[in-house]
């Protein structure tokens, strides 16, 4: 039954589409409905996907334009690929278990077809699941679109480029949210500077090091950040990590000890309480975090994760989700990316509230604190 349906509305949707201008092309909210269904699929069969974004290059009143360009990828694509509008006004098209290589074979061929019109077309290549080397990604929301919405015109003309999709894939940071961010992250700066005060005391009190333990992580978009904690082991004890890895209690990419040697007595404290959290709130008034969202994990392990786990970086990571009030440490890996995945699919204002009011309860049980 649900096969037939979508059947039918793919039918439905094709009539519709055949008496409006430029028929050939679905519009932008269909696009990215099947790029979508694209991602779903590789996650699935662990497999790439691919989407070629074009552009008119310098288009004339007497060179050929969007009509000529879709009849070329009407007659050039499989039936299995999807062509429509991307939210910049390019022309996308979304070729399914298609590597880098082949995407460029076909958009070579396309730019050709185009060119003999008299026409010249530029294109990028995006891959799927991309090699998560994304630390060139720009910091910010509205740089990010800016970098969407262009290209560099050498690479799109020698066909040598090839960019990661997760970004174009990743949700932009709704504006409510960042001004609950922003306000809820200033307003506990204030009110808990005293008790930040005594624990950088307590800390550098207790053992020779920094105050505040600094290390990279993979957020929104794949970008990585710098998130900070209250140092709560010894110094250098980043370094004693992969000899303590075989003894992690947490399965998955992540790393999870409950005794873990490195911890200092201040430490455990801190741990337990949470209160080594509280320096994450300057991450989140400067927009690399969120009062609520996925934990964003270390550069390695983030790398670790399976194709379908990184769809938790289509929003941007947080001091507490669902994993802190269900389940915190006693699930497994796979359960604790699929509560991260169900606040992907329900974010809203009033879930945002819920899952802050049932933080605090469970901070202050302890509940699978380690």
């Amino acid at each position: 039954m649900p096969l037939r349906n979508l059947l039918a509305a793919l039918r439905r949707q094709n009539r519709k589409l055949a008496n409006e201008p430029h028929g050939i092309l679905l519009p932008n909210d269909r696009l990215m409905f099947f790029l979508e269904r694209a991602r779903f699929l590789a996650s699935r069969s662990d497999s790439t996907f691919c989407l070629v974004a074009f552009e008119i290059d310098y288009p004339s009143p007497n060179g050929p334009g969007v009509q000529e360009l879709a009849e070329i990828l009407e007659e050039r694509l499989r039936i299995t690929d999807d062509k429509g509008y991307l939210a910049d006004g390019r022309i996308g098209v979304v070729l399914p278990e298609t590597p880098a290589e082949g995407a460029h074979v076909v958009a070579r061929q396309v730019r050709s077809r185009f060119a003999e019109a008299g026409g010249r077309l530029a294109y990028q290549v995006f891959v799927y699941p991309s090699d998560f080397d994304l630390d060139g990604m720009p910091q910010d929301d509205a740089s990010a679109d800016q970098e969407t919405a262009t290209h560099d015109e050498a690479a799109a003309h020698d066909g040598s480029a090839v960019h990661p999709m997760e970004p174009l894939l990743a949700a932009a940071h709704p504006r409510w949210k960042r001004a609950v961010d922003i306000a809820g992250s200033a307003g506990l700066i204030v009110l808990s500077a005293p008790l930040l005060a005594a624990v950088a005391v307590l800390v550098k009190a207790e053992s020779p090091g920094p105050v505040f333990f600094v290390q990279p992580r993979t957020g929104h978009r794949g970008r990585t950040f710098r998130m900070f904690k209250f140092r709560s082991m010894r110094q250098g004890a980043d370094a004693e990590k992969a000899a303590l890895r075989s003894l992690s209690e947490q399965d998955g990419p992540a790393f999870k000890l409950t005794d873990d040697p490195r911890v200092t007595r201040v430490g455990r404290v801190l741990r337990s309480t949470s209160i080594d959290e509280l320096p994450q709130l300057w991450n989140v008034l400067r927009g690399e975090m969120s009062l609520v969202g996925p934990r964003p994990l270390p550069v390695d392990e983030a790398e670790g994760c399976n194709t379908w786990q990184r769809r938790r970086l289509d929003v941007v990571p947080g001091l507490t989700c669902i994993w802190q009030v269900r389940g915190r440490s006693s699930v497994t890996f796979a359960q604790w990316v699929r509560m991260d995945l169900e606040y992907v699919r329900s974010m809203s204002l009033w879930n945002d509230v819920k899952i802050l009011l049932q933080t605090v309860p469970s901070v202050i049980s302890r509940k699978g604190a380690r």
